[in-house]
């Protein structure tokens, strides 16, 4: 009861509790279980009343969520919403009476009008409530997995630019060790002008590893890329079209929406029987389809579902023609208990193809983002570590050779030769090794990314820079955080702006990096991330706010990566190898 209270009070505040399906809906109940007694003389002026009726109760809906869309403020939503119903619902009544009379029809006696505001009070406020419920939810589900196919989109995108980029560094790497090979081979067969072939050989060595730098740098949203996303075409939808829905429901909008029908056309006795087959056999039906539902023989809980929920309608038509109801008012039970149970069982199987499709989008964001992490990510590291090889050996050797040898002989240029080749040969392999995968600007990718389409503010200290650059275990970590922080904004976000915030903070236990994700939008009471969730591993913890939530996690800094040792000229001996 907590969930269905929850999904009310949601419903209430967001702005689209009445809508095209609240009119729908009255116009059903309006025709059926909500219309006078008619006799048999009175057919045509009563079907016109109630349909006059009718339109004026939906005009009050219409302008009820008129003004209700136009509140700036929830509570003020609230409000006008939850007067709008209970004055529409009270007054129907005499706006019924008021239209029989007009078209000359009979009116119900005076006496039973406070029992008819009543009941009328009870049924628009749950029936309508219900549709607003299913409604609201429907959309927000919707628009979640909207925000989530395209960041998914926008993530098989990233990943395409990765795997360009990482071709186009390869090959850019593949070029400068040919074009080097080229050069170092003019040093060992033209060792007469080796003082000037040395030159070149250092320009290009410092104009090459300018260049393999900027790549390293460069912006992926530069390269163009076609990615055939599921996005684009989705995968067949395997989720059942129905679904066993939650216990109780069924029963429950039975009782309230048929109460007041039941009161004008059958006894007391027959009233007690039918409320005594609604719960009991309510009951029966939801423990028998979820007994079935768990079993592995029974496919098809659904179909068991529907089956005894009409036996159940049966059973009430025939409490309702034992006094003597004709065969038109006894069959009244069933239809209304069986379309009760079918579109309970629709809205149901609605609701959960939603949810699988976000989990399955989620799985999917997840899994693209590690991808694009790793591609991306490994590739800058690889080009960063060729340009440093390059720009801190390569340019060394050469400056040592052009101060010690300047008249040097051919076994000396062919001993550079070797030391450069050597170098080369580096580069040729640099893919190969293994670099630390995430850094400041692996998160700061992440969000540039999810800030295509959902709102979203970053602010990274200087210290929480400088820790995530050499910290490789610690950055992986808070990258996972803001990759879980920003996937829970776009799930339960209200489309507010999500903040991300890393900072280093002093503790008892010395520096930690604290990683907060802020986002806007209620969650459940109570909202704690899964036992099994990984982040939750990590440390991180989740705390509900008034206006939003907040995901926390404080980090240990205690991998740090030793400062790259710069190979001094000095520690090159005189054949320009390096010293041990």
């Amino acid at each position: 009861m907590k969930g269905l209270a929850a999904a009310v009070g949601t419903a209430l505040r967001s702005g689209r509790f009445v809508s095209t399906w609240s009119v729908v809906f009255s116009f059903v109940l309006s025709f059926t279980v909500m219309a006078p007694s008619i006799d048999s003389d009175d057919v045509v002026p009563a079907v016109a009343a109630i349909a006059a009726c009718w339109a004026c109760f939906a005009l009050g809906l219409v302008i009820t969520g008129v003004i209700e869309r136009a509140a700036g403020r929830s509570g003020v939503r609230v409000v006008v919403v939850v007067v709008g119903l209970l004055v529409l619902s009270a007054c129907r009544p005499m706006l019924q009476d008021a239209w029989l009379q007009f078209f000359g029809a009979s009116v119900s006696p005076i006496w039973q009008l406070p029992f008819r505001i009543l009941t009328n009070l009870i049924v628009w406020s749950v029936s309508l409530g219900a549709t607003a419920v299913l409604v609201v939810t429907s959309r927000s589900v919707s628009a979640t997995n909207s925000t989530l196919r395209a960041v998914l989109f926008e993530l098989d995108a990233a990943s395409g630019r990765a795997a360009q980029f990482a071709e186009r560094a390869h090959d850019t790497v593949a070029g400068i060790v040919v074009r080097l090979r080229s050069h170092v081979e003019l040093l060992r067969v033209n060792p007469g002008d080796a003082d000037s072939n040395a030159r070149a050989v250092a320009e290009q060595i410092r104009s090459l590893s300018h260049h393999v730098a900027d790549v390293a740098t460069s912006d992926l949203r530069s390269i163009p890329v076609t990615c055939d996303s599921m996005v684009a075409s989705p995968r067949a939808n395997t989720t059942p079209l129905l679904r066993v829905p939650p216990a109780g429901v069924v029963a429950m909008l039975y009782l309230a929406c048929m109460f007041p029908y039941a009161v004008r056309t059958a006894s007391l006795p027959t009233i007690l029987a039918a409320c005594v087959i609604v719960i009991v056999g309510g009951r029966l039906v939801d423990v028998c389809s979820r007994r079935r539902r768990r079993s592995r023989r029974a496919p098809m809980p659904t179909a068991v579902y529907l089956s005894l929920s009409l036996l159940v309608g049966i059973g009430l038509s025939v409490v309702s023609a034992i006094p003597g109801a004709s065969p038109a008012t006894a069959m009244v039970p069933t239809a209304a208990y069986a379309a009760l149970a079918g579109g309970a069982a629709a809205a149901s199987g609605r609701l959960h193809a939603l949810r699988v499709e976000r989990q399955r989008l989620s799985r999917a964001i997840e899994a693209e983002q590690r991808a694009s992490r790793a591609a991306t990510t490994a590739t800058r590291d690889a080009l960063r570590a060729a340009s440093e090889i390059l720009h801190r050996d390569g340019q060394a050797a050469c400056a040592v050779f052009a101060l010690r040898h300047p008249h040097p002989t051919p076994v000396v240029v062919t001993e550079l030769a070797d030391v450069l080749d050597e170098l080369i040969d580096r580069v040729a392999v640099i893919f190969e090794y293994e670099y630390p995968s995430v850094d400041t600007r692996s998160i700061e990718n992440l969000v540039e990314t999810w800030a295509r389409v959902t709102p979203i503010r970053m602010a990274v200290s200087l210290s929480a820079r400088a820790a995530l650059d050499t910290h490789p275990l610690s950055a992986r970590t808070a990258y996972e955080v803001v990759a879980e922080g920003l996937l829970n904004g776009a799930k339960h976000g209200d489309g507010g702006a999500t903040v991300v915030t890393c900072d280093v903070t002093r503790t008892g236990a010395g520096p930690r990096l604290s990683v907060t994700i802020q986002t806007s939008g209620r969650l459940a009471p109570g909202a704690q991330l899964r036992p099994t969730s990984h982040i939750g591993h990590l440390g991180a913890r989740l705390d509900p706010e008034a206006d939003g939530a907040t995901l926390e996690a404080l980090i240990d800094l205690d991998d740090a990566i030793p400062a790259p040792v710069v190979v001094s000229p000095e520690r090159l001996g005189e054949d320009g190898r390096t010293r041990p």
